[in-house]
């Protein structure tokens, strides 16, 4: 009687497990071309609703806004004749290279916060969309790459001691 009840037994949860991993399978080919396709076209699954989430549309007028605040022009940008270079920051001791915070005219001792508040307020002034400078395109690709090294600290930290070949 035992021999026959673990046989039972184990023929019942070998059936089972894998009718749950048929079923399984099956449910995740039928929904993969959709999360394909809605993943495409930016839309995020939210776990919490069980459903797809529309994407948001970006405005960098918008981000900026809100990361800049209400009055969050530059001083360069009110002014209508300010150089086109970016202003030089002071020598901080353990800092090789200086290009990356000149080019978004903060000091080396600036905070993420600084950085990013610098680097919309930049981007929005060389933007080759928004400017018919010839030097705009370049300007704001560096302005780019020094975000993306300044704003991530283990890359600044590896620029401040070995300047732009070690970021």
């Amino acid at each position: 009687k035992g021999v026959f009840v673990g046989a039972f037994t184990g023929l019942f949860f070998g059936l089972t497990g894998l009718c749950t991993g048929m079923f399984q399978a099956v449910r995740g080919a039928a929904a993969t071309p959709k999360a394909i396709c809605m993943a495409s076209q930016g839309w995020r699954w939210d776990r919490a609703a069980g459903d797809w989430v529309e994407p948001e549309s970006y405005s960098l007028p918008e981000e900026a806004e809100r990361v800049l605040g209400a009055g969050g022009e530059d001083e360069e940008e009110q002014t209508a004749g300010a150089s086109a270079a970016p202003r030089p920051s002071p020598r901080r001791a353990g800092v090789v290279d200086m290009y990356y915070y000149d080019q978004l005219g903060v000091p080396p001792a600036a905070s993420q916060k600084e950085i990013r508040q610098a680097y919309f307020q930049q981007s929005r002034r060389w933007h080759p969309d928004k400017t018919q400078d010839p030097e705009a395109k370049a300007r704001f690709q560096a302005i780019s790459e020094a975000y993306q090294v300044l704003s991530d600290p283990e890359r600044r930290r590896a620029y401040d001691l070995k300047g732009r070949p070690g970021a």
